[in-house]
């Protein structure tokens, strides 16, 4: 049987206020309606666990099968906010490839902070994609006077490799500024219970996976240098709109 959230909630709310209340009758009283409400329908350990829990996706969309810049992104976005992060592959209608986002689960409000947190870096990232390639194609046409799109397949696959090894040090510089925290074991086990009986219970998760990671093989000095500067420019405390400026507060202790 599926619970409202509500339910929970308010017996979560008791619970709380039977621990934390400095007056001995309200506490108890708490605790007695907490006690209630369990018994009224049928609620066990499991059910006050997933009142705390949470899934979702960013809104960024990536490959199934990401390059490293992209899951190095994803990976310490969820140790920062001690999350567990998987890919979920799902059919859009009226599209004929399927797509992937990242998804994060655990607590309610880290899993919220993770996806605002990737969304936002994903979207800078993808910024700074786009300048480097535009300078790389610049320093193209000095050299050979054509433009990129009309030069070999070799170049251009060379042009794209140079921008992902900048991509690479670009992401090392930016989450350098990220405090990074592992989840717990325990957590870790909370977690993915926590998925297991939402998807029998009839929750759709799509296609949940660990990535294959395309990795880099070759990275040339100037173009990690180049990342390393273009990345460390980035203020993880600055979101897009000001009035959210404390929502990216998370950051390594000088």
């Amino acid at each position: 049987m599926k619970i409202d959230k509500k339910v929970l909630e308010r017996i979560e709310k008791c619970f709380t206020l039977a621990n934390e209340s400095a007056n001995p009758n309200e506490a108890k009283n708490a605790l007695a309606k907490a006690m209630k409400l369990l018994k009224k329908y049928s609620l066990n350990e499991d059910d006050l666990v997933d009142v705390k829990l949470d899934c979702q996706l960013a809104d960024s969309i990536v490959q199934s099968n990401p390059k490293q810049h992209v899951s190095t992104l994803a990976e310490r976005v969820a140790q920062c906010y001690s999350v567990l992060l998987h890919y979920t592959t799902y059919r859009v209608e009226g599209k004929l490839n399927r797509t992937t986002r990242c998804q994060f689960s655990g607590e309610k409000s880290n899993v919220m902070m993770s996806v605002y947190t990737f969304d936002f870096l994903h979207r800078s990232m993808k910024i700074a994609e786009k300048e480097y390639k535009k300078k790389l194609a610049q320093e193209c046409f000095d050299n050979t006077g054509m433009k990129l799109s009309l030069l070999s397949s070799k170049i251009k696959r060379d042009v794209r490799e140079r921008v992902d090894g900048y991509l690479l040090f670009w992401v090392d510089a930016v989450v350098e500024n990220l405090a990074q925290e592992e989840i717990t074991k325990e957590d870790e086990t909370l977690i993915t219970k926590y998925l297991t009986r939402n998807s029998e219970n009839g929750t759709d998760f799509d296609d949940i996976k660990e990535a294959k990671v395309k990795k880099v093989t070759q990275i040339s000095q100037c173009d990690m240098d180049a990342g390393i500067e273009d990345g460390s420019k980035v203020n993880v405390h600055t979101p897009i709109s000001g009035h959210e400026q404390q929502k990216l507060g998370v950051v390594k202790e000088v």
